[in-house]
């Protein structure tokens, strides 16, 4: 127990026991004495709750990384955009950092279902799906284009001016992303305590995208991780601890210990 605690154990004793007897030959009755021992044992129950969490940096850093996923899943949902959670490439055993896009999906990518001219605004593809309006497309090796709607029906994306160049059919038709630091948290939200690292198991770059509907998408790099779920893997080197958190597409997490 601290000296400062000491000290207000002290003062609330005497708070506590105002009818202590002031003569030097008097002593305490049993009564007073087990309520000094209540208060004692009371305060340093919560002292040493407040110890435990505060030398449990693995559990604090797999707290922090849950809290900053689900978060992020909520701002997405809440603003129509679409948020990336990754290492941050500065410290990216030990640190996190999480982009923003206007976009509101996390990949999608199809083919020309026809041939364009220089003047196509409409353009006919195989697919629309994850595509929606405010994305940027890029179609072939043109410059990119602002998609101003999408219609699932005709299978087309209204482009916001005119393609510029002659595009066969079959042509790449990719989304483009314009990521950028966003702001709503602070540094030492997104960094875990000293002597914990993160990484991906089985996976080299991870990353977690959470579209505006609030699914998710991992990547290995820029390969989308078909069908696969994200495990995170924190390990406290110093005292041999580690703790393992699943992310599902659902947006579930799972945490378990781990040897």
């Amino acid at each position: 127990m601290s000296s400062k605690q000491r000290t207000k154990t002290l003062i609330l004793c005497q708070k506590l026991l105002p009818n202590i007897r002031k003569n030097q030959f008097s002593g305490y009755t049993l009564a007073e004495l087990l309520v000094v021992v209540a208060i004692i044992g009371i305060l340093a129950a919560i002292a040493s709750i407040g110890k435990s969490w505060y030398e449990n940096p693995l559990a604090n850093s797999r707290d922090r990384v849950t809290g900053v996923l689900k978060a992020v899943r909520l701002k997405a949902m809440s603003t129509t955009s679409t948020y990336r959670v990754r290492p941050d490439p500065a410290n990216p055993s030990q640190k996190l950092i999480v982009e923003s896009t206007k976009s509101g999906s996390c990949d999608a990518s199809t083919t020309l279902r026809t041939a364009t001219t220089a003047t196509t605004q409409t353009v006919e593809v195989n697919s629309v799906n994850g595509f929606s309006m405010g994305d940027k497309i890029k179609i072939g090796s043109g410059s990119a284009k602002d998609v101003l709607s999408v219609n699932p029906d005709a299978q087309t994306l209204q482009i916001g001016t005119p393609i510029g160049s002659i595009q066969a059919a079959d042509t790449p038709v990719t989304m483009v992303k314009d990521w950028v630091n966003d702001g709503i948290f602070m540094s030492e939200d997104l960094t875990l305590e000293d002597d914990i690292t993160i990484a991906g198991s089985g996976v080299t770059n991870w990353s977690v995208c959470v579209n505006s509907q609030g699914f998710i998408t991992f990547f290995d790099g820029s390969n989308k991780m078909e069908g696969a779920n994200l495990a995170l893997v924190l390990t406290d080197a110093q005292r041999s601890q580690g703790k393992q958190v699943t992310l599902y597409a659902g947006g579930a997490i799972n945490s378990v210990e781990i040897n």
